[in-house]
């Protein structure tokens, strides 16, 4: 007996107060969690405009794990490295979120005053992954673009058109949902640069 009380005095008192303290900060941290607001998912803007000549023919697909929209500027910058996509990341004006635009180089997609796509589209193949493991809130904005030649049938507004809605379609047929996708033309109201030679074009 006089051991056991003599093993029971030689117990740090402070561990209780300091495993109560522990306890405290733990709850203190999960209702600061509970209560924080975080913003997603990204908007995400595909613009299709000339650039150089795809080369190269990468079919194999890609297995990700779920994709957190935060991470998705720095899978997209991986996974399409290969295609000549140009990434941007924009503030949206009047939100905390940002933009993440895609800027495909259109002879990859389109020949010159067409709007139809190849029946398989490598780039797209591996976009179409990519989007299927962001949350369903994602915004997908299809953008087309022409340059200020005239086309024979038609117009410029209507060739963008038609090309942001040939892509929709290929991305729904490789199961990406229609609530995630809108189609938009701008024509040629948004060049890179000025048209001023055949090359600018």
């Amino acid at each position: 007996m006089p051991e056991e009380k003599k093993q029971k005095d030689s117990e740090p008192t402070w561990l209780t107060s300091f495993i109560d303290v522990l306890f405290v900060l733990i709850a203190f941290f999960a209702l600061f969690l509970s209560m924080s607001h975080i913003d997603y998912p990204p908007e995400v803007s595909i613009y299709f405009r000339k650039g150089s000549i795809f080369k190269g023919n990468q079919l194999s697909k890609i297995a990700l794990p779920d994709i957190s929209p935060h991470f998705a500027e720095s899978v997209l910058k991986k996974e399409l490295k290969d295609f000549n996509v140009k990434i941007e990341v924009k503030d949206k004006i009047g939100s905390k979120n940002k933009e993440i635009i895609l800027i495909f180089p259109e002879r990859i997609l389109f020949p010159f005053g067409k709007a139809s796509l190849p029946s398989n589209v490598p780039s797209l193949n591996k976009l179409a992954e990519i989007l299927k493991k962001l949350p369903r809130e994602t915004k997908v904005i299809i953008v087309g673009h022409t340059d200020s030649v005239p086309v024979r049938n038609g117009t410029n507004w209507e060739l963008s058109v038609r090309r942001a809605i040939s892509v929709v379609e290929y991305l729904c047929k490789k199961g990406i949902p229609k609530s995630m996708l809108r189609a938009v033309g701008v024509a040629d109201t948004q060049p890179l640069v000025p048209e001023k030679t055949e090359k600018d074009r």
